[in-house]
Order: C-alpha cells, then structure tokens, then sequence
C-alpha cells in the first residue's frame, strides 16, 4: 500500500468522528457500552451545525502553529513540517492535491504544506486507491501489506506528528480497521469531508451504522495506544 494513504485515512477517520461527534453527542446506539462515541473536549462548547471552518484531515500531520489540544510547545514542535523530509513533504502534498512542481525551496514547500492542512485539503480519490490497493494485497494470499514504515518515518524515526510505529502498525495490521474503512457508506462520509459537502455530512449525522463504525474506531485506536480524543480539532472550533 502506498506510503501515505493508510496515515492519511486513519488521521481522517479520527477528524471525521470528531467532528461528528461534537453536533451529536450526548448520542446512545444502544445498551452497549462500547457502542457510544466518547465526549470530545470541545463538544461540549459547539451549538452549532457544520463547521464554518474545514476540517483538518491528517491529525498526524496537523499544522502546530497554535497548541489547539492543550499539549505544550516541546509536543507540537514534532508535528511541523520542518521535522519531516523533503520527499515526506511532497508526498503529503500530494495526497492533498496540491502540485509542488517547479517549487525547490524547502521553506516554500513547508509554507505549502501548512496552508494545505490549515485548508483541510486533500483528494476525495485516495480512497479509490486504498481499495484497489486492498484488493490486490488481498489477492496475493497471504503475503504481508508492502507499507513501507521506514520511508513513512520521520528523520527521528518517529512517524510525522510524533505517532508511535508500533502502535500504528498495529492499528493497520487489524482486519475489523481494514473493513471499517472500507466500508462505503463511511468512506462517502469521508469524501463529503474532504469535498465539504455539507448536504452529505449531515445526512451522516443520524446514521446509526456509520456512527457505529466511528465508534469502534475509536475503540480499535485506544486499544493500539493511540488516543483520539487528543487529534486536533478542526480549525475554527477550537
């Protein structure tokens, strides 16, 4: 699977719970205790219905310019994209879709990127490409995904935004993540996220099997050590 794709779908999962979670909560699926999306922080300040601002949609490459989470200074500087190589920066750009042709200067680059994040950019097709890329591991029977997590990580050898490897990894390496993801009605929530197509967000809002979905991701995240609770909440709803 490509480098990037895997990273920039599971930061956008959390985004996308989040900030469904934030117009919905208190909301209960059922008697189950694992089955009710956890209260994000800023959830308890919004009264309103779609962010005014877009959403970030990499927690894991958010821009740290402002410490949105409470987290301090020394966290956020492993987030910047002065951390990561230039190669991590081109690569990330374009899954956003944003051209870095013709550009050499590093700090240029950076600039691009940050404005990319700030703006929630990103190309509704990776999704397209994550399946197709699913099937075909598939179909080889047996052998293990080609995620490359050496070129994914950062010059450290931590992955952009300060991730745990192994606790990724082991979040990519579950069947039930693997099938949410690929779930279509979630990934039509996904895309309307990235196109900020409000008329399809909202239709999401009262789906009982999407919000099912995000919340055994957010299960799934905690049991692999990673938090969802601390991703980054969407610019202008902090």
């Amino acid at each position: 699977m490509a480098k990037y794709h895997i990273l920039l779908l599971i930061g956008l999962l959390g985004a996308t719970g989040k900030g469904v979670a934030a117009f919905l909560l208190p909301v209960s699926l059922g008697p189950a205790s694992d089955a009710q999306l956890p209260s994000p922080p800023l959830a308890t300040t919004l009264g309103y219905g779609i962010p005014r601002s877009p959403f970030i949609l990499s927690p894991l490459y958010a821009a740290a310019d402002t410490a949105m989470d409470g987290s301090s200074d020394e966290d956020d500087e492993e987030v910047v994209p002065g951390k990561m190589k230039v190669s991590e920066i081109k690569a990330e750009l374009d899954l956003r879709g944003v051209t870095s042709a013709g550009v050499v200067d590093r700090a240029e680059l950076e600039a691009l990127l940050l404005k990319a994040r700030i703006e929630g950019k990103a190309r509704p097709e990776i999704l397209d490409t994550f399946n197709e890329q699913r099937e075909a591991e598939e179909a080889r029977k047996g052998k293990k995904p080609d995620f490359d997590w050496d070129a994914a990580k950062a010059g450290d050898g931590n992955l952009p935004g300060g991730v745990d490897p192994e606790a990724l990894q082991k979040l990519t390496s579950s069947q039930e993540m693997m099938e949410i993801m690929s779930n279509p009605r979630l990934q039509e929530l996904m895309k309307a996220v990235m196109s900020k197509d409000q008329d399809v967000i909202q239709k999401y809002m009262a789906d009982a099997e999407v919000l099912q979905l995000m919340a055994r991701f957010q299960k799934l995240s905690a049991e692999a050590g990673l938090d969802p609770s601390k991703f980054p909440p969407p610019p202008g709803m902090e």
